[in-house]
């Protein structure tokens, strides 16, 4: 991908506030989505978010999740959509509400995106999202390809690429493609291991902090990770 490009990412990516008030947003999911929006933005492209909050159906959440309730991350452009959160419902509201946004989106001809990218986190492929119809829906009316970032889980059918966070799910037989592979990424490297170093009172001439659990079962290539670092290396082990 060379050049300026224009995205529309069809999942909200929220404010801290908004994360601390609907406690059914991911804040790892959140904060991945923020930090690849803001690399984008660093390379100069262009992004625009329409999502919604995810709360707890009603009764366990609030019963109308209105588009003022939450706000997308401070430099985001786009639209917060609101749904009513019935149960059996609440996905078609959702679809059909974000399809609103989406159609006066459109309408717009300067909007016009390259690619509209979806965070997919499914037990089944045949599973689908309104974010997922939403993207089928695009891609059939205006022809924008679609990306689906595959987190966890299996990868829903119809994309026109595939970005893996999961090696087990990427290295599968069943995983559909073109696809890619990303294991991790750790902003500013150096930046944050003179902090941690400072923080921790280290004198290593290297360290290296990981923020997650290590499974050495299915964690691919770590033992030549960890030989690459040509250093000791401190793992954070989180319970």
């Amino acid at each position: 991908m060379t050049g300026f490009k224009k995205f529309l990412w069809l999942e909200g990516i929220f404010d801290e506030k908004s994360v601390s008030s609907f406690l059914a947003i991911s804040p790892a999911a959140n904060f991945w989505q923020k930090g690849f929006v803001e690399a984008l933005h660093e390379l100069g492209h262009e992004v625009d978010v329409i999502g919604y909050p995810v709360e707890r159906a009603w009764p366990f959440g609030r019963l109308m999740v209105g588009n003022n309730m939450a706000s997308l991350l401070p430099g985001l452009k786009g639209k917060v959509v609101g749904y009513l959160n019935f149960p059996f419902f609440r996905d078609t509201v959702q679809y059909f509400n974000m399809l609103k946004v989406v159609k006066s989106f459109f309408g717009n001809s300067e909007n016009m995106p390259d690619y509209q990218m979806i965070w997919s986190c499914l037990e089944k492929a045949t599973d689908t999202t309104p974010a997922i119809k939403m993207a089928k829906y695009i891609r059939n009316k205006y022809g924008i390809p679609w990306i689906c970032i595959v987190a966890d889980g299996s990868a829903p059918p119809g994309a026109d690429g595939y970005v893996y966070l999961a090696w087990n799910y990427y290295h599968s037989t069943a995983s559909p493609g073109p696809s890619m592979y990303i294991d991790g990424g750790v902003p500013d490297v150096k930046s944050a291991n003179d902090q941690f170093l400072a923080v921790n009172n280290f004198s290593l001439k290297r360290s290296y902090g990981f923020a997650g659990e290590v499974i050495m079962l299915n964690w691919h290539n770590w033992q030549r990770l960890i030989h690459g670092l040509k250093s000791r290396v401190l793992l954070i082990q989180r319970s």
